[in-house]
């Protein structure tokens, strides 16, 4: 029997257990196995109901069986949690602590791939960057947009939301400002093996900063690149022009598959300080990435949402098709991260990037873990960053 036909077996078999109730981020506590590591409890209701006062009522509308799909998705994935997980925040998401990439084997890598794809849609990374490396990054980002005319400067104010500050030109700015900095970022083994199982071999896609100013707003719900009809000039904010351009097909069995986004904690964030909010399981919806333009549709999700809480370090992954967005910032200071957008090999990313600039400033700088890489690491290094097709025929076949 092959694994796709156990986990359908799986699935059928508890189809008819009884479903639990779902979770809103004001009640929902996360569910530990056997014990959540410190940061990872509920915020205090008072917190967490001020983190979620500007949202619409929830609304029960069923009618396309969505919310039991999920529910009973979720029923089956907490009977036969993945093993290796340190626990499952919110019941939900499986957290797993990975202290060397050589953990991470064909075993791993098939249940790390089973949890995302067939699971919640979602799982997080404890302790992946240090606290020294993010207190770095977050001092950079600092000089960047606090300094003199920094806000001020082209694309980084994000266009659809006036409550965040973006430097979309990380890799380029970062390559000569701090290069061992970019390596911590771009280079860490268990980073890069973790995407790798989810995508064969990750390249980068995008690399950004997203800063929530104090008492940011809450983003509308939405899946993201390449489908986020509502972000980007392209789409024109037309969900007719996405279904012209795609098939039914692509839509829920290629692009799911696709692209993997990642939010890397450099500020620990929770529902408090407008961490990222998702509905576990939201991948698993026929035609979400049409659904979601839908106002009954939409609304109907508004009681699904969890907050995920990260330490600072930790990485919060997503599937592209995962219905999710930025929580509201309830605090008066900032709210940083550090978003990565990866997509497989073959695979066109979001933003243009100057990967011979990159590299060529990565090698000038003498950048020492850099010039340490083996040719296969900077083999794979300049793979992540430049596509090895399309070829230039007037230079070679």
């Amino acid at each position: 029997m092959s694994s796709a036909e156990r986990r359908a077996e799986r699935l059928a078999a508890h189809l008819s257990a009884a479903l639990p109730s779902s979770s809103s981020p004001s009640t929902a506590a996360v569910t530990a196995r056997p014990l959540a590591p410190a940061g990872c409890a509920a915020a205090a209701p008072a917190a967490a109901a001020a983190a979620t006062t500007d949202a619409p009522a929830a609304v029960g509308d069923n009618a396309a069986g969505h919310l039991t799909l999920m529910a009973q998705k979720r029923a089956a994935f907490q009977q036969n949690p993945p093993p290796r997980a340190a626990f499952l925040q919110h019941g939900s998401i499986p957290f797993f602590d990975i202290r060397d990439a050589s953990e991470v084997d064909a075993a791993y890598k098939a249940e790390l791939h089973a949890a995302f794809f067939d699971g919640a849609g979602c799982l997080g990374l404890k302790r992946v960057f240090a606290p020294g490396v993010m207190d770095r990054y977050n001092a950079w980002c600092e000089g960047i947009l606090l300094g003199p005319g920094g806000t001020g400067a082209a694309n980084m104010t994000h266009p659809k939301q006036p409550d965040k500050f973006v430097i979309n030109d990380l890799l380029e700015r970062l390559s000569v400002d701090d290069p061992s900095l970019l390596m911590e970022l771009i280079a860490n083994p268990v980073y890069n093996a973790v995407m790798d199982a989810l995508l064969g071999f990750m390249t980068i896609g995008a690399i950004t900063t997203h800063w929530i100013k104090p008492h940011g707003a809450r983003q509308r719900s939405h899946v993201d690149f390449p489908l986020h009809v509502g972000s980007g000039k392209f789409w024109e904010a037309s969900p007719a022009k996405m279904m012209r351009l795609t098939t039914p097909y692509q839509l829920d069995h290629v692009l799911p598959y696709y692209s993997v986004q990642a939010i890397v904690a450099s500020d620990a964030m929770d529902a408090v300080n407008g961490s990222t909010e998702c509905v576990p399981f939201s991948q698993h919806i026929p035609g979400l990435d049409r659904r979601v333009h839908e106002p009954g549709f939409y609304a109907s999700m508004e009681g699904q949402f969890v907050n995920t809480t990260l330490g600072q370090g930790d990485v919060f992954i997503f599937n592209r098709g995962l219905c999710h967005r930025g929580g509201r910032n309830t605090t008066g200071v900032r709210r940083n991260s550090c978003i990565m957008q990866c997509v497989w090999l073959w695979g066109i990313g979001q933003h243009k990037i100057d990967a011979d600039a990159i590299l060529g400033n990565l090698r000038d700088s003498g950048c020492a873990s850099f010039a340490a890489l083996t040719p296969e690491q900077l083999a794979d290094l300049t793979l992540r960053l430049k596509k090895p097709y399309p070829i230039d025929t007037t230079v070679s076949n």
